[in-house]
């Protein structure tokens, strides 16, 4: 094969792995429709973004703000707090989040997410004030538990309402301003720890302060949107284009149309998958089917490490350790803590799609689990005076005070950048028909976890001691790394189709490796497609062969198969970019590129005859169609080239006629008489009175066959006016065909043509 000529079909992006079954139904996702503004977020969006994401602040602050309390309380709840009662209290938030978690999906659905967002800061306003009015052990654990009953619902829905109302391309980072704040809300919890520690009652103000952000953000949500998905299971359409127009405000009224057309498509699936299956069905199929299960136990796996290496013990009793060991004001130390976590947070959202999941969780559990070693290691030397146990009141070394703070900031550090973050990218790990079901399974481990290691915590370390409690939480670290780098494959920038693949024998870490890399190339090989089309316009322009709007070249997707690449309507061949180009599905879907409102329109005509051809013929991946001069002359005399030279003789019996024209070309019957004319192995056809089309696997070789059919039919009229050419023999014509008659021919041909028009026009057609 010539060197530089790849036809898609045997491209490492075009192998039967990557490609979507055509038996299975594909998900639709808005993202397929790409119109202005994608990247832009407005004023309006993050004013919706901020507010919905003071639900993270509360989540964060609840998180941090039991740390210091515990240390200041004394005896205001009637006694000193026994180490079960801490427990106790700190958990109850635990256990309402795992009770609130599991009903949030479904009462969202009932209620709109403004609906539970509204009741989960009615909860969080009861629960902060009871907690600042309780006198007694009992009235504080039921305060935490409706605190945690609000903080499931908001940490489930919050992170959905942003996700569902945020620019397409911007979606990802604004869901994760939620995580950012999350952490943001434990460093102000810390910081008004230590400003309120020494003020009699403080802990009373610490707790208490926790209903102003949810009184804040009740308050706003009288002036937010609904979310779309709601909107459109309510069947009010016209909301939902209200919404969008202010999400994306330079999109034209046909754009956020095809936007709320693809939502509602998206909708009405996920509503026809709960109608056709109950969730009995679904649950087993969790179980049941290989590809789900090992998604599942993924999924739950990350979760768990999250949770049982131990993090969050310092985010409830950081300030409880820190006052044992000496630290003047314990709350302030326990700042530090929450700021390296807020801080690497910040780290983790710049590096986790350029890095990837799988390494940056392969490097950071081992980081893990050194700091947590070594923060055990430190315990014992600092507790060796006290047989390996914290005693209030002693006076411990300050150097070895700080090396174990220093261990555990690393410690912190590393959880942030990895295991803090990447396991609530779970959503990615199932189909649509499971996706619910599988992330409330993930989130719920997540939450039962926390719980037993919150209710544990103290207990562990009086009994091991705190140098064995840190020790047995770095050699979780060390399980979970064992399982990380055995069953965490890479999923990032696979589709949910090809995650579906990539788990479907085992736990694919090798198949996602190779797929990933298929995708690089299907990226980079995309946009070389669309320029190599952008640049086949111009050549076309500058033969001669563009005449107002009635040619049109088309490639395949080289990313999505079942769609392809064609000029958009109005702009002229001689001013074609590669960014003008319209990506458009075979039932004539506009799912992205045009650089404007008004490029989103195309040729009907041309979408009939290339997406008959591109669905009916898999071998041809780029087709081209001109009223070119001679081409539309020969077109009229009804009949077919003869093959009296080499370059027909190139073309063998591959050239057909379709002699059955129906006027002008707007229906896919029309679409479908040219394709069967064109035969099974056609790379060219003569449309009577119409002009002439070329098929191939490159955009290349279509131009080539177009080029050399065009000038065919000027020496075939030229031969006519002449008395008629001589005819080759059968064998003179098919030794031609064996030795210049492939593809690859027609590519090199091709090149030439490429060449000279970047000699004269530059290479800004590629932009």
């Amino acid at each position: 094969m010539t060197a530089g000529y790849v036809p898609l079909a045997t491209s490492p992006r075009g192998s039967a792995s990557a490609l979507v079954d055509d038996r299975a139904a594909p998900e639709v996702d808005e993202a397929a429709v790409v119109v202005l503004g994608e990247d832009t977020v407005t004023p309006f969006v993050w004013a919706l973004v901020c507010a919905a994401a003071i639900s993270g602040l509360l989540f964060g602050y609840d998180t941090g703000v039991i740390s210091g309390t515990l240390v200041v309380i004394g005896t205001d709840l009637g006694a000193e707090l026994t180490t079960h009662q801490k427990e106790a209290i700190t958990s109850a938030t635990t256990l309402g989040a795992l009770f609130g978690g599991l009903g949030a999906g479904a009462l969202s659905d009932a209620r709109g997410r403004k609906g539970v967002l509204f009741l989960a800061n009615i909860v969080f306003i009861v629960g902060a004030l009871l907690q600042a009015a309780a006198h007694a052990v009992s009235t504080m654990v039921v305060g935490r538990f409706i605190v945690g009953l609000g903080v499931g619902l908001a940490s489930c829905i919050a992170p959905l309402y942003i996700g569902e109302l945020a620019p397409t391309r911007m979606r990802g980072r604004l869901v994760t301003v939620n995580a950012v704040v999350c952490t943001f809300g434990q460093v102000v919890a810390y910081t008004i720890g230590a400003l309120f520690a020494r003020a009699p009652g403080g802990w009373r103000w610490m707790v208490g302060l926790g209903a102003l952000p949810a009184a804040v953000q009740l308050a706003s949500l009288g002036f937010l949107p609904e979310s779309p998905r709601i909107l459109l299971l309510r069947g009010d359409t016209r909301a939902v284009e209200r919404v969008l127009a202010r999400v994306y405000p330079l999109a034209t009224k046909g754009d956020v149309a095809r936007k709320v057309e693809i939502m509602a498509r998206a909708v009405a699936q996920s509503v026809e998958i709960e109608k056709t299956t109950t969730m009995r069905q679904r649950a087993a199929s969790l179980f049941r089917v290989g590809a789900y299960r090992r998604a599942l136990v993924i999924g739950c796996g990350l979760q768990a490490l999250q949770q049982a290496c131990g993090f969050n013990t310092l985010m409830y009793y950081s300030a409880s350790i820190f006052a044992a060991m000496g630290f003047k004001n314990a709350t302030a130390t326990g700042l530090i803590i929450a700021t390296v976590n807020c801080v690497f947070t910040l780290v983790a959202l710049k590096i986790i799609d350029p890095i990837g999941r799988r390494p940056i969780m392969l490097y950071t559990v081992p980081l893990m689990a050194l700091a947590l070693f070594s923060t055990s290691f430190f315990f014992g030397q600092l507790t060796h005076g006290t047989d390996g146990v914290l005693v209030p009141g002693t006076e411990y070394p300050r150097s070895q005070a700080l090396l174990v703070l220093l261990s555990m900031m690393f410690f912190v550090a590393a959880y942030a950048t990895g295991s803090g973050n990447i396991p609530w990218q779970q959503g990615e790990l199932f189909p649509l028909e499971v996706r619910g079901l599988g992330t409330s399974l993930c989130t719920a481990t997540n939450w039962s976890v926390n719980l037993l290691v919150a209710a544990t915590f103290l207990s562990l370390m009086e009994a091991a001691t705190p140098a064995g409690a840190f020790a047995l939480y770095a050699v979780v670290c060390l399980v979970g790394w064992v399982f990380v780098w055995r069953c965490y494959p890479e999923t990032s920038g696979l589709s949910l189709e090809e995650v579906s693949e990539v788990f479907a024998d085992d736990f694919g870490v090798k198949k996602s490796d190779a797929m990933r890399r298929a995708h690089g190339l299907g990226a980079a090989r995309r946009q070389h497609h669309k320029e190599r089309l952008a640049g086949a316009f111009r050549i076309f322009a500058r033969l001669g062969y563009d005449e107002g709007v009635a040619g049109h070249i088309t490639v395949r997707d080289v990313v999505n198969p079942h769609a392809f690449w064609v000029n958009p309507y109005g702009v002229a061949f001689d001013q074609m970019t590669a960014s003008d180009l319209l990506l458009i599905d075979h039932d004539g879907n506009v799912l992205g590129g045009g650089k404007d409102g008004d490029g989103q329109l195309f040729n009907a005509a041309g979408f009939a005859i290339h997406g008959s051809i591109h669905r009916q013929r898999q071998d041809i991946h780029a087709a081209a169609h001109s009223h070119s001069y001679f081409g539309r002359a020969f077109s009229c005399l009804g009949r077919n080239i003869d093959l009296a030279s080499v370059e027909g003789a190139q073309y063998g019996e591959t050239v057909r006629l379709y002699d059955d024209f129906g006027g002008v070309v707007l229906d896919d019957a029309e679409g479908l008489a040219i394709c069967k004319a064109l035969g099974p192995a056609g790379k060219g056809a003569i449309l009577q009175n119409h002009g002439i089309l070329t098929a191939a696997g490159t955009v290349d070789a279509a131009v080539a066959y177009f080029v050399r059919l065009e000038r065919l039919c000027q020496a075939q009229l030229e031969a006519d006016a002449a008395d008629g050419p001589r005819v080759l023999t059968d064998s003179e014509v098919h030794a031609v065909f064996a030795e210049q008659g492939g593809e690859e021919v027609a590519y090199e041909q091709a090149q030439e043509l490429y060449e000279w028009l970047e000699a004269v026009d530059g290479q800004d057609y590629k932009l």
